[in-house]
């Protein structure tokens, strides 16, 4: 068994990544363990596994560029920034390429994000998803990222898939939201997978049923 390393696991949908973490523990043997970066439930793809002694550079790793594959609904605003939260507006949305492309110029570089509500970022001491489930105004939270590179990978409207690199603690959920009040149709993040983090690739990461089979 592993008891010392990184393990890079490919996070199915539904999971949270702690409850990933801790399989990946119990079926490793491993005394320690942690992650380098959050991956949202519904956010499926690469999740870095700190085991024993590596977990001492779970932040070093963790502060790595990542890189994602993100879906996203045009004209379609929901509350969580995401396809799970209340619609909030349906406008239309078809759009040619070009106004896609000179919209999500806005987006690249250093970047002035909207926090999404339904997240963990603290004001007052209260993290802003606490107040948003108790049906409490939270008030608008912005921050500065860096986003290194936005393509298109494919597009369909209303669905716009995209390939983003960008700098760690980088609001993913924001991207389509702001892109959409840009547009002036709203949007929401459909689906998202991590595909890199870092120098480390979801090619060469493993589903923790086939970690199970492979320490089996």
């Amino acid at each position: 068994m592993m008891s010392d390393g990184v393990l890079l696991i490919d996070k199915g949908f539904g999971l949270t990544s702690s409850e990933a973490v801790q399989t990946a523990k119990r079926l490793t043997g491993s005394r320690k363990a942690g992650h380098t970066g959050t991956l949202d439930p519904f956010a499926t793809g690469l999740l870095l596994v700190t085991l024993g002694r590596a977990t001492k550079i779970s932040a070093y790793l963790g502060n790595s560029r990542k890189r994602y594959r993100a879906k996203i609904r045009l004209g379609e605003t929901r509350d969580t920034f995401d396809r799970f939260g209340k619609i909030v507006e349906r406008r239309e949305a078809d759009f040619k390429l070009r106004e896609i492309l000179t919209a999500l110029k806005e987006f690249e570089g250093e970047v002035e994000q909207i926090i999404p509500p339904h997240s963990a970022a603290h004001i007052n001491g209260e993290r802003m998803y606490e107040l948003a489930r108790r049906g409490k105004e939270v008030p608008v939270k912005k921050k500065v990222v860096k986003v290194h590179e936005l393509s298109i990978l494919d597009y369909q409207a209303p669905f716009l898939e995209l390939d983003i690199s960008c700098e760690s603690g980088t609001y993913i959920r924001s991207i389509p939201h702001q892109l959409g009040e840009s547009l002036g149709c709203g949007a929401h993040l459909f689906s998202l997978v991590r595909t890199q983090a870092g120098r480390f690739s979801l090619d060469g990461a493993v589903t923790l049923v086939q970690l199970e089979a492979a320490i089996k």
